[in-house]
């Protein structure tokens, strides 16, 4: 499985302030991290942080947190696999669209994905998540001005619902997609938001992630089967998407979501004992 974090703001965000979030897990049974990666936007083009993860490398290590953008994408890799991911397969993907930089992280377990066919883009790694964001690409193609502007949201947030029903027919598919300027969302299963106003920065921000990162009680749900188009720090749409996901893949999501959130606290609760009142608990060694 992937654990999911997405950022969209009305102005710039610092690393600094969500690295904290994704704070290496410490791990029970069966499940180990395996990769992470970041996608950070900055205007038309963004910066790619991606790694696998091995004895010899902790998740996150040697990454710069004081760079800042617009939008933010982030995904670490937890799998039952020896093997690290090949690098091709470890998302963020990117690619160009429009003059701009779209990035593509994903929670999914799709079978292949072969019979949908690809026209403008191709996949680099093997994986079938990297296949079904070029075939989401290839959707959003169709709805952008030259200079790469949306000039009606609404008509490719419809649009891509529907290719995104047809993907997930295949299996499991949360994602991510973002420009920068927007970031859609897909909850197959569920995922969990946070809208915020920052009266001292003077912005709105909207958190998305596979399950509530903070002890904030303004977290709320994004219900299963839907798209979310979200602007600015704001939901500016949301469409009901086909092909649900059935109940046992529903309930193995929630299971390992419950799993992971333990072990996400107990670790928590290590780091802080060990920098006892450092107030970076990611600087923490």
């Amino acid at each position: 499985m992937n654990i999911l974090l997405g950022i969209n703001a009305a102005g710039a965000v610092r690393v600094s302030e969500i690295l904290p979030l994704l704070l290496p897990y410490r791990l029970e049974g069966d499940l180990v991290e395996k990769a992470w990666g970041i996608s950070l936007h900055q205007q038309k083009t963004a910066r790619l942080f991606k790694d696998d993860v091995t004895a010899q490398k902790s998740a996150y290590r040697g990454f710069t947190h004081e760079h800042e953008g617009h939008g933010l994408l982030a995904q670490t890799t937890l799998s039952e696999e020896q093997a690290a991911p090949a690098y091709a397969d470890i998302a963020p993907f990117a690619r160009e669209l429009g003059g701009r930089v779209w990035t593509f992280t994903h929670d999914s377990d799709l079978s292949s994905l072969d019979q949908h066919e690809v026209i403008g883009f191709r996949p680099i790694g093997t994986s079938a998540a990297e296949r079904a964001f070029c075939l989401l690409l290839d959707t959003a193609r169709d709805y952008l001005c030259e200079n790469g502007d949306i000039p009606d949201p609404q008509k490719m947030l419809h649009r891509l619902a529907r290719e995104t029903s047809q993907i997930s027919a295949s299996g499991h598919f949360n994602y991510m997609l973002s420009n920068g300027d927007y970031l859609f969302v897909h909850s197959h299963t569920q995922l969990d938001i946070l809208m915020a106003e920052d009266d001292a920065e003077q912005r709105d921000i909207c958190v998305v992630a596979s399950q509530q990162m903070t002890d904030d009680d303004f977290w709320s749900c994004l219900l299963p089967h839907s798209l979310t188009m979200i602007r600015n720090g704001k939901i500016i749409g949301q469409v009901r998407t086909e092909n649900p996901a059935d109940t046992t893949m529903q309930k193995n999501h929630a299971a390992s979501l419950r799993q992971f959130q333990k072990n996400r606290l107990a670790a928590i609760a290590e780091r802080q004992e060990q920098c006892a009142g450092d107030g970076h608990l990611y600087e923490c060694s």
